[in-house]
C-alpha cells in the first residue's frame, strides 16, 4: 500500500493502463479522497508533508472550495498530522521542521488566507481602482492590520494614505 501511495502522490498512475494521477500539488480535495483510501497508513515525509501543506491550500486558501470540502480537508490533515508525526519520534529535528511548516501554515491564513482581505479580494475580484473604497467598509476594519502587514511598507504606507483621504469627509 505504501508503494500505492507513494506512486500517487509522485503523479504517477498505479497501473500502466490507467490515465496518470495528477501531482497532490494540484489536486482537488474529492481527488484526495478518492486516490488516497487508506491514510491512517503511514507515510514518507517526501511524499506526506506535500499531501500535508496541500489539504492546508484546501482547507484555509484556496478559492471557489465548497465547505463541506474545507472541513473534509481538515479532518483529513489531522490525521496526516498525527500520521506524520508519529513517524517522526525518532528524529526530532524534522518533527520540530514538520511542526513548524504546518505552524506557519495555520498563521498565514489569518493574512491572506480565507476571509483575510487579500483573500476577499481576489475573490470578488475587486480591479484595483476600487480597493480603497472596498476595504473602507467597517465590517473589514478589523481585517486591515493584517492586510497591510501583507503589502511592503511603501506599498501600506500608500494605501493607508489613500485610505485616510477616502474617509475623511468632504
Amino acid at each position: 500500500m505504501l508503494k500505492f501511495i507513494r506512486s500517487l502522490l509522485e503523479g504517477n498512475s498505479h497501473r500502466d493502463d490507467t490515465q496518470p494521477v495528477p501531482s497532490v500539488e494540484i489536486m482537488s480535495f474529492p481527488d484526495i479522497c478518492e486516490r488516497i483510501p487508506h491514510l491512517h497508513e503511514l507515510i514518507t515525509l517526501g511524499h506526506g508533508s506535500p499531501l500535508t501543506k496541500r489539504l492546508y491550500e484546501i482547507a484555509l486558501y484556496d478559492h471557489n472550495v465548497v465547505e463541506e470540502h474545507r472541513v473534509g480537508a481538515l479532518r483529513l490533515l489531522e490525521t496526516l498530522k498525527k500520521s506524520m508525526e508519529s513517524s517522526m519520534t525518532d528524529n526530532p529535528e524534522t518533527l520540530e521542521a514538520y511542526r513548524k511548516a504546518n505552524a506557519f501554515m495555520e498563521e498565514n491564513a489569518s493574512r491572506i488566507g480565507v476571509g483575510s482581505l487579500a483573500w476577499l479580494i481576489e475573490e470578488y475580484k475587486i480591479p484595483s481602482d476600487k480597493i480603497v473604497s472596498f476595504i473602507a467598509n467597517p465590517e473589514y476594519r478589523d481585517l486591515l492590520n493584517n492586510f497591510f502587514a501583507v503589502l511592503g511598507s511603501s506599498n501600506a504606507e500608500k494605501l493607508r494614505t489613500e485610505l485616510d483621504q477616502y474617509l475623511r469627509p468632504q
